[in-house]
């Protein structure tokens, strides 16, 4: 198992148990290491947790598709892809655990794939 599926489904088995609270300490963590958007604008990890704290969630959906637009444009694509509309679409369900997991997966192989190929893909 590699190290990518360990760490989606560590954060699967975190949101899901504390019912859904732990989305937001992966909503600081992903923004976190998200620093900017794809404008240049400072994404501020607290303030992404806090709108959604105070939207009870429903931030999240916005964060969602957006955090996973970014992983596209890191992967290369010009358009959103199928797995930003999945994402987006399950995380406005109680399927937010499986949302984030997917989100902790593709960022994480992201990560692995500029270390492997450099930052020039």
């Amino acid at each position: 198992m590699n190290n990518s599926l360990k760490k989606a489904i560590i954060a699967f088995l975190l949101i899901f148990l504390t019912f859904g609270i732990g989305s937001t300490v992966y909503i600081y963590i992903l923004s976190d290491k998200m620093k900017s958007d794809s404008e240049n604008r400072i994404i501020y990890p607290v303030r992404e947790a806090v709108l959604n704290l105070i939207t009870f969630g429903i931030y999240g959906i916005i964060w969602t598709y957006r955090y996973s637009c970014m992983i596209d444009s890191a992967e290369g694509c010009t358009e959103f892809t199928a797995y930003t509309l999945l994402c987006t679409v399950l995380s406005s369900f109680p399927l937010r655990s499986v949302s984030m997991a997917v989100l902790v997966y593709r960022q994480a192989e992201t990560e692995e794939n500029k270390e492997v190929y450099g930052d020039n893909q």
